[in-house]
């Protein structure tokens, strides 16, 4: 598994963890931020590249502050995961207040066609952060 990404201006990085996964995000934007935090749960997954985008999805989240909307999109996310076996390959995210609004497009987990690298379980408050702009900065432990 790759220790870094990149999604669009997003630059992702993995946090190691005692027992724990992490991610750590830098992006000019907060909508850019957020979508390469997903690309991010998306590559501790599985291989992306292997994703074929077959499916549209759309969601809106509302919370009440922002380090915890890097939270509650990643518990999304895998709820998505968990319930439908959705996995994010392109991922637009717009934020205007507390709302965020994301279109993404991904394809069914198969594990005939991808690997399991990690199973997520949750997005921790431990550690968490997101900062900017100029640029925006989050990290997030991830329970594994």
């Amino acid at each position: 598994m790759e220790e870094r990404w990149s999604y669009g201006a997003a630059e992702i990085r993995l946090l190691e963890t005692t027992a724990d996964l992490g991610l750590a995000v830098r992006a000019p934007t907060l909508g850019s931020l957020l979508a390469g935090a997903g690309y991010g749960f998306t590559a501790l997954t599985t291989d992306p590249a292997l994703l074929e985008p077959r499916w549209p999805r759309l969601m809106t989240l509302t919370t009440p502050g922002r380090p915890e909307l890097l939270v509650h999109w990643i518990e999304a996310l895998i709820v998505l995961f968990e319930t439908e076996s959705f996995l994010a390959r392109e991922l637009q995210v717009r934020i205007k207040n507390r709302t965020l609004r994301a279109r993404l497009i991904g394809d069914l987990f198969d594990p005939d066609r991808h690997p399991l690298y990690a199973q997520v379980k949750g997005a921790t408050y431990h550690r968490l952060s997101l900062t900017g702009p100029r640029p925006w900065r989050g990290e997030v432990i991830l329970d594994v």
